[in-house]
């Protein structure tokens, strides 16, 4: 039985490589030790050193970005099967799925519903050039995000909102993508009848009751993200010193929320340290309370977005792994998921199928320990602690109310001069 100690071995040998040569030794090395093991692992430009053609890790547009969980631009796979033909060019054996969300909704109604006019501008310009992007490099639909994102507004009654959205990203989804790259013309391998199908047959999913568990989890995820974002901004207007401020906020995870987020504390973290991250900028100075709420609730759906990605990056489809992208026309979600970056991931044989080890770009227990001190760091950070949080986990509806308390305390916390 593969231990996580083993893991965490992987993790730290691999976490140093610069060149395909090391990557290519290490994996020999350790595929005896541990049989099976898969590699992803990026580099910017790794030229002609490795015989396959890459993944796409990382783009930039002219006014649009696409990421995956990666840091780098080109993505890597070595397993057996591609080790043993490595002398022969292959293709990239990997599933790519783009995850859609409620603002790629609403700019493809826009370009479905007048294409001449919404390309006028620059960002009907951007939004084709997306298409194209996606479309050349062999990428799918992931609807996942977008359902989450939505459900609520399904259960409020914004129903043809949603209903018009679905059917421009139902045509975006299945139209002739060779067709359309030479003319610009949609085709659809069916007729209206059959989209009509497809759109009502996904607002009934809605309503499915395996979905709506799958909605209840991933609800009282962003729950949590939301009360650290809130619990970070009053934090920040706080008189503590920088380390303390961090320090707090660990200890609210962990004695509060019993639980250890790492990408938000460090985000969270970093931001509360006095890096300068544009996507708290619509709480920063606290000028419109009212909106308050709303803006950290948008902040902890960005978050929500890239934890999403690395999920749906964990899924293993007949043998082939799968990388999750997210796409973007503002930087701010693309500044703060490059603040947490992987260089690559190990995934170790098939005792552990479907489990995927990030190798992190940032050095976190470094960090950890250089903000909030070696004492701290090992008494919150070790199995024991895990175990207790495990334990003491507080109930969905106990964290809802936290962060209604939360959101109180900044609100009285910015309307006091």
């Amino acid at each position: 039985m593969i231990s996580s100690q083993d893991v965490a071995i992987l993790m730290d040998r691999y976490n140093h490589i610069e060149n395909v040569n090391d990557l290519v030794g290490k994996w020999m090395l350790d595929n005896r030790t541990i049989k099976g093991i898969t590699i992803l692992y990026g580099f910017d430009d790794a030229g002609n050193e490795m015989p396959i053609q890459s993944g796409v890790g990382a783009y930039d547009g002219e006014k649009f970005f696409v990421r995956s969980i990666f840091s780098k631009s080109q993505i890597y796979l070595l397993n057996e099967k591609i080790f043993s033909d490595m002398t022969n060019q292959q293709r990239f054996p990997i599933n790519s799925e783009l995850l859609l969300d409620t603002q790629i909704g609403k700019y493809a109604l826009s370009y479905f519903n007048d294409r001449k006019k919404f390309i006028t501008g620059p960002l009907g310009q951007s939004f084709e050039q997306l298409i194209d992007f996606i479309f050349k490099s062999d990428i799918t639909f992931n609807f996942a995000f977008y359902n989450f994102e939505n459900y609520a507004n399904y259960l409020i009654g914004k129903n043809k909102e949603i209903t018009n959205q679905l059917f421009a990203l139902h045509k975006l989804a299945n139209m002739d993508r060779e067709h359309f790259l030479k003319t610009r013309e949609v085709k659809l391998p069916f007729d209206g009848n059959t989209l009509k199908s497809k759109v009502f047959d996904h607002l009934e999913s809605f309503e499915n009751k395996v979905t709506v568990e799958a909605f209840d989890k991933k609800e009282q995820l962003q729950t949590h993200i939301a009360a650290i974002v809130l619990k970070s901004v009053l934090l920040k207007k706080s008189s503590l010193s920088k380390e303390d401020k961090v320090l707090k906020l660990v200890e609210f995870m962990d004695e509060t929320l019993s639980v250890i987020m790492m990408r938000e504390l460090y985000i969270c973290g970093e931001w509360l340290l006095g890096e300068n991250i544009s996507l708290f900028d619509p709480v920063n100075g606290g000028q419109n309370l009212h909106e308050m709420p709303k803006n950290i609730n948008g902040i902890a759906w960005d978050l929500l977005l890239l934890r999403f990605t690395e999920e749906f990056s964990t899924i293993i489809k007949h043998g082939v792994p799968t990388i999750a992208y997210y796409a973007s026309f503002d930087r701010r979600i693309i500044e703060v998921g490059e603040l947490f970056k992987s260089k690559g991931a190990i995934f170790p044989g098939k005792i552990w199928s479907n489990k995927f080890y990030m190798i992190p770009d940032v050095d976190i227990p470094s960090w950890v320990n250089r903000t909030i001190g070696e004492s701290k760091n090992n008494e919150v950070f070790n199995h024991e602690a895990m175990n207790r949080r495990a334990k003491n986990k507080p109930s969905y509806t106990r964290v809802a109310t936290i962060r209604k308390q939360l959101e109180y305390e900044v609100i009285k916390a910015f309307s006091t001069k």
